[in-house]
């Protein structure tokens, strides 16, 4: 490629598109959260949980094309932000079984019903064992 060449910029090879459908969900998330917080427990819990997933809407919105984050988060990424969407994935995974874990015990410890934290912790570790079994045989 010669100096004079232009470059392209993934973000704007795609365009806008691919944040449109991102808002688009998290409005359609939005809605699900109003229809079962306000039959689950009053209009207040689901018009607030709408209003939050609008707000990241709005967010992805405003962000769409400029943002390393979001041109992570729509697969218009380079090496450096895979890698970096590769760790962060990691870390939440590690946060989550161990919130699963946690409560787990916690549960337990209270003479609770532990089953779907039991039935969440089975699902992390035979998905992290079968992910490694693939992983390791395609080398």
């Amino acid at each position: 490629m010669s100096p004079n060449a232009p470059r392209s910029d993934p973000a704007e090879a795609t365009g806008p598109r691919g944040a449109h459908k991102l808002a688009a969900l998290a409005v359609v998330i939005g809605i699900a959260y109003l229809v079962a917080g306000w039959k689950g427990s009053g209009p207040g819990l689901g018009l607030g949980m709408f209003a939050i997933m609008l707000a990241a809407a709005a967010g992805i919105e405003v962000a769409g094309r400029r943002s390393d984050v979001m041109r992570s988060m729509l697969g218009r990424s380079d090496e450096r932000l895979t890698g970096i969407d590769l760790r962060a994935t990691a870390v939440t995974g590690g946060v989550l079984i161990l919130a699963v874990l946690t409560a787990f015990v916690v549960q337990t410890a209270r003479g609770g019903n532990a089953d779907p934290y039991m039935w969440l912790s089975a699902l992390a570790g035979s998905t992290y064992m079968i992910a490694l079994l693939v992983f390791l045989r395609r080398g």
